[in-house]
C-alpha cells in the first residue's frame, strides 16, 4: 500500500487503482420475474457486493404516475417514484461480506 502512495502515473498504478476501487466500491444488481402470479410472492434475484442492508418499497404504478414517468428522464424520475405512497416497505439486511459478488433469491 505505501508504493501507493508514491507519486508515480505508471500504467502498473492506475491498473492497482482501478482494480482497489472495483473491488471496494458498492454494486447492486436487481431482477425481478416478468411474470408473476396473483396471491403469490414474486421472485427477485438480488446480486450484490459490499452492501448490508436494503432498502425496499412496493408503489403502485396507477395511471398518473405511470403518465409522469413516461415524460421524466432525469432526477425528476426518481424523485416522483419517491415521493409515490409504498403499499409495502421494508429492509433486507445481509451478512457482513467478505469482498465477492453474493446472490440471494426473494
Amino acid at each position: 500500500m505505501s508504493r501507493f502512495l508514491q507519486k508515480d502515473s505508471s500504467e502498473g498504478r492506475i491498473n492497482y487503482y482501478n482494480l482497489l476501487n472495483s473491488i471496494n466500491n458498492p454494486s447492486l444488481q436487481f431482477t425481478v420475474e416478468k411474470v408473476n402470479v396473483p396471491d403469490q410472492p414474486f421472485r427477485t434475484l438480488i446480486q450484490y457486493k459490499n452492501i448490508n442492508t436494503l432498502y425496499l418499497r412496493i408503489v403502485k404504478a396507477d395511471d398518473n404516475l405511470k403518465k409522469l414517468l413516461e415524460t421524466q428522464y432525469d432526477n425528476r424520475f426518481w424523485t416522483a417514484i419517491a415521493d409515490a405512497k409504498a403499499d409495502k416497505s421494508w429492509q433486507q439486511n445481509y451478512q457482513p461480506q467478505m469482498i465477492c459478488k453474493h446472490i440471494v433469491q426473494n
